[in-house]
């Protein structure tokens, strides 16, 4: 489709199947697609690759890769991934939307208002629009451009004020990680002492303002919207290896991956900044995000970051080897998975999280690392308890089960899963859902939980085309439970109709409880989902590996909690909104 003016309506397709060397699809265009560009992000999501088609295979939907996407396992193409094709006349169908040959070195226009292109279209390269490369003590205004890029290489004090540019620093071909072109940012910084004031950079390929190196620059009050088109290794606002960076009040909205990615900065302060809709287009993402990086007393606060539907993503996210952050006074809302996640040498005071999908804070260190001196206190945090609900495959050998989340927290209740809300956990191989094939049906609790205790009552298959408990089967089959590594899991209550279990769910340990399906009922075809009545509590600790644990919890209590500016990012928004 034509439409790029929103980065979260962008067109894209979906994979059938994937593996190093090809993806399928049976949803493409009628036309022989060889030769054509394809981008696609695939495996665990985490970044993009280009390749050419180098045959296409009308009949199965086969794309065959000019070149393997293989540059590490968790990378590698699978079922589900999301890509789209350009680079080829015949894909050109619909008004806005343009083609440049290469080998003839034409440019195709389809008008948006299908009128002649001729004298109406200006093109060329995209370079540099403003170059203070090396230069010191210079102030530019209120400078405004499309297609073209600020650089700041060697800066020395310069300051860029009220600017806009438009559709900077697209990158044709993508490869991975081992993307790395001259520049990375609609503004392009790799100097000292500079500033970026009330800046606005809209539709870039790939980050919207990126610090490489130097020290003491500041970006406040900058606006970076639908940035990251081409699903690269950047954030909104890219900090690399710079040092006492001030980023404040900015606004940071509809990127493909990180709002804010730091990566090597030490001392920085992150402060007042808005931070939303994040990770469109990839996974095991945070509106913050840092990983390998010793921070040094990087300073992390007062900022609102929200609205991150990624799978395993956190409104501010220290990865793995991310230490020496002090996380205060953030307010983390509506995440699909996690509010907070550390697994280092942090300190996560006074922050509030609500709406996490999972846990409101996460602490997942090596079972080995040492968290003496780590600091989790005084945080609100509405938690939520996941339990996993499962369908266990019979004959599936390959991680082949799926299963969606319901809460302990409040109950007792009613919950209803249906089959389309069900997903592989974890990083899985992608094996397809067979629903003739289902031995079981398990429950665990996702870590940390000391102590939990949760009940299951009449537990039911409801049958398609019905609604509600119309129909419904009741599943009387045995019961059982199991744990390891540390956890603990032992039924608690016994049926007929109400079953229960209690135990702990400890780091890198596991708990289950399940019911086996009789014969009969191994073909869950005929029914829509399944419901039952769910209650129960858990109690999470973080004193974990030495990590210190102090006054969190789900209450509006003097002294926990974020305390907001009046104003949150560059537009003013008031911390209440």
């Amino acid at each position: 489709a034509a439409d790029v003016e929103g980065l979260s309506r962008q067109s894209v397709a979906r994979a059938d199947s994937g593996s190093a060397t090809q993806i399928t699809c049976s949803n493409l265009p009628a036309v022989d697609l060889t030769g054509a560009l394809l981008q696609i992000m695939p495996g665990q999501s985490w970044c993009s690759y280009t390749r050419t088609v180098a045959s296409h295979n009308r009949s199965t939907g086969a794309l065959a890769f000019d070149q393997p996407v293989n540059e590490m396992a968790p990378l590698v193409p699978r079922r589900g991934d999301r890509f789209y094709l350009f680079g080829k006349l015949n894909l050109l169908t619909a008004p806005g939307e343009w083609y440049w040959d290469p080998s003839a070195r034409a440019l195709y226009v389809w008008a948006p208002d299908g009128a002649s292109p001729a004298g109406r279209v200006e093109a060329g390269e995209a370079d540099w629009v403003l170059s203070l490369d090396d230069q010191s003590f210079v102030m530019v205004k209120g400078l405004a451009a499309r297609g073209g890029w600020f650089s700041l290489h060697g800066s020395s004090h310069c300051t860029v004020e009220g600017c806009a540019l438009t559709a900077p620093n697209w990158t044709r071909l993508m490869n991975g990680y081992a993307s790395q072109p001259g520049h990375r940012g609609g503004i392009d910084v790799a100097g000292t002492g500079n500033r970026c004031l009330r800046a606005r950079v809209v539709f870039a390929g790939r980050s919207g303002v990126n610090i490489q190196g130097g020290a003491s620059n500041e970006v406040q009050q900058a606006t970076v919207e639908d940035c990251g088109w081409n699903w690269g290794n950047d954030g909104g606002i890219e900090m690399d290896a710079t040092d006492q960076c001030l980023l404040r009040r900015c606004t940071i909205r509809r990127v493909a991956r990180a709002g804010i990615f730091d990566y090597g900065s030490t001392r920085c302060r992150i402060l007042s900044n808005l931070v939303e809709k994040v990770a469109l287009y990839s996974e095991d993402m945070g509106n913050f995000d840092t990983w390998g990086t010793d921070g040094k007393d990087t300073e992390i606060a007062y900022n609102l970051m929200r609205d991150n539907q990624s799978m395993w993503g956190a409104g501010i996210y220290l990865d793995d080897n991310a230490k020496g952050f002090n996380v205060h006074d953030n307010r983390v809302e509506d995440t699909a998975w996690f509010g907070l996640i550390f697994k280092d040498l942090d300190t996560l005071k006074n922050n509030t999280v609500l709406s996490a999908g999972h846990q409101a804070i996460y602490c997942y260190p090596p079972p080995s690392k040492d968290l003496t001196g780590a600091v989790v206190a005084h945080n609100r945090v509405l938690e939520r308890f996941p339990l996993r609900v499962s369908l266990n495959q019979a004959a599936i050998t390959d991680y082949g089960y799926y299963g969606g989340y319901a809460d302990l927290d409040p109950g007792p209740r009613r919950v209803e899963i249906d089959w389309t809300r069900l997903d592989q956990p974890w990083w899985s191989a992608q094996v397809p859902l067979e629903l003739t094939r289902i031995n079981a049906i398990s429950f665990s609790v996702d870590c940390l939980a000391d102590p939990f205790t949760f009940t299951i009552a009449n537990l039911r298959l409801l049958p398609q085309g019905r609604t509600g408990d119309a129909g419904a089967v009741t599943i009387t089959g045995s019961w059982w439970s199991t744990a390891g590594q540390g956890s603990a899991c032992a039924l608690s209550a016994s049926g007929p109709v109400t079953w229960g279990a209690a135990g702990k769910s400890v780091l890198g340990g596991w708990n289950t409880t399940g019911v086996s399906l009789p014969p009969g009922l191994a073909d869950l075809g005929p029914y829509r989902g399944l419901a039952f009545e769910i209650g129960g509590k858990a109690v999470r600790d973080y004193r974990l590996n030495g990590c210190k644990d102090q006054d969190n919890g789900p209450e509006a209590k003097p002294g926990r909690g974020a305390v907001l500016p009046v104003a949150v990012g560059a537009d003013t928004l008031k911390a209440s909104d």
